[in-house]
């Protein structure tokens, strides 16, 4: 079963996507503006703010001092990474202001009750 099986290619007349018009609009990060534009030039901007985007997204070179970040650097996976830290040091909290509580009651205790 070859490529002429494909419905694309049982449509009549071929008509490339430079000669079709686009009868819609553009996104508002488009570089195009409205007016007279085919599916080549709409469809290049979408690649074109696919890249963008991209490369906005990118944490491959994200590094951090405090967090081990494992790859791949994915932004769910380093969110997660934030979170799990984030948790663990609530939990240092916790534990340290527990710790202080005791001993600021054993310091009480020690004061009302001085040695001789």
């Amino acid at each position: 079963m070859g490529c002429n099986n494909q419905i694309k290619h049982n449509c009549g007349t071929i008509l490339y996507a430079t000669c079709t018009r686009y009868e819609s609009e553009v996104s508002n990060n488009s570089s195009l503006t409205e007016g007279c534009l085919s599916i080549e030039e709409t469809t290049q901007d979408i690649y074109n703010q696919l890249d963008v985007i991209d490369e906005k997204i990118d944490m491959s070179s994200l590094n951090s001092d405090c967090i081990s970040l494992t790859e791949p650097k994915s932004i769910l996976s380093v969110i997660q990474q934030i979170l799990n830290k984030i948790c663990a040091l609530e939990d240092t909290v916790t534990s340290q202001g527990e710790i202080i509580v005791t001993l600021q009651e054993q310091v009480a205790e020690l004061q009302s009750n001085p040695c001789s």
